[in-house]
C-alpha cells in the first residue's frame, strides 16, 4: 500500500515510468491543477541551486544535490509516517502556540478544499469560532496596491491562509506572496496567545 501511495500521491517513479497521476491526467508534473509540466523558472532555479557557483556561495559541499534525497525521504515517510495518527501532537500545537497554516489554491496533491474540510473536524479549542469566522481578502501591503495574494482567517493564535494561484510547490509558484505571508505571521506572533477562543456573546 505504501509503495502504491508513493507512486500516486507522491508521484514518484523510476526514470521513464509514468505515474498513475500522469496516466490518468496527461500531466507530466503534479504540482498544479492548471500547469501540465514544471515551468521554466522552476527548472532554472533547480539548475542554479545545483550549480557549483551557488554551492560555493552558501558554503555547501559540491557533492550535495538539491532534492538529492527526495526518494529516500519519501520512502521513509510512506513506510513510517503516512499511516500514523498525529492528531494529538497537532492539537497540542494548535491549543498552545501561535500557528501558521496555509494551503495553495491549485495544489493537486493536497487540495485546499479537502484540507479545510478536514481541518474543520479537528476538536481544538478554537474550532467553533473557526467554523463561523468569515475569511478576509489578503492583499499586498501598500496604500495603492490592489494585488490579491489570497484569503485568510485569524482565530485566536491561528493564522489560516489560502495562497491564490499557487500549486503544490507554492514557495516556487508564489515566492513573493509566501515570503509576505511569513512576515505577516512573524508580526502576528507578537500578539499575546489568547486564554480563550470562546465565541463572543
Amino acid at each position: 500500500a505504501a509503495h502504491l501511495l508513493s507512486q500516486t500521491v507522491l508521484n514518484l517513479r523510476s526514470h521513464g515510468q509514468q505515474s498513475l497521476f500522469e496516466t490518468l491526467t496527461g500531466f507530466e508534473h503534479h504540482g498544479s491543477i492548471t500547469v501540465p509540466r514544471r515551468d521554466k523558472e522552476s527548472l532554472a532555479y533547480y539548475r542554479y541551486a545545483n550549480s557549483t557557483e551557488f554551492k560555493n556561495i552558501i558554503h555547501v559541499s559540491t557533492s550535495r544535490t538539491l532534492d538529492g534525497t527526495r526518494q529516500e525521504v519519501a520512502t521513509a515517510l510512506a513506510l513510517q509516517d503516512f499511516f500514523v495518527d498525529h492528531q494529538e501532537e497537532l492539537l497540542n500545537v494548535l491549543n498552545n502556540r501561535h500557528c501558521l497554516f496555509y494551503t495553495a489554491e491549485l495544489d493537486a496533491v493536497f487540495p485546499t478544499v479537502n484540507l479545510e474540510r478536514e481541518f474543520r473536524k479537528l476538536p481544538w479549542r478554537g474550532a467553533e469560532l473557526f467554523n463561523i469566522t468569515k475569511r478576509t481578502i489578503w492583499r499586498e501591503e501598500g496604500a495603492t496596491s490592489t494585488q490579491i495574494f489570497g484569503y485568510e482567517k485569524r482565530v485566536g493564535a491561528l493564522l489560516y491562509a489560502t495562497v491564490l494561484f499557487g500549486g503544490h510547490y507554492v514557495s516556487l509558484d508564489r515566492s513573493y506572496a509566501v515570503s509576505q505571508l511569513y512576515r505577516r505571521f512573524f508580526e502576528f506572533q507578537k500578539t499575546p496567545t489568547p486564554t480563550s477562543t470562546a465565541i463572543p456573546s
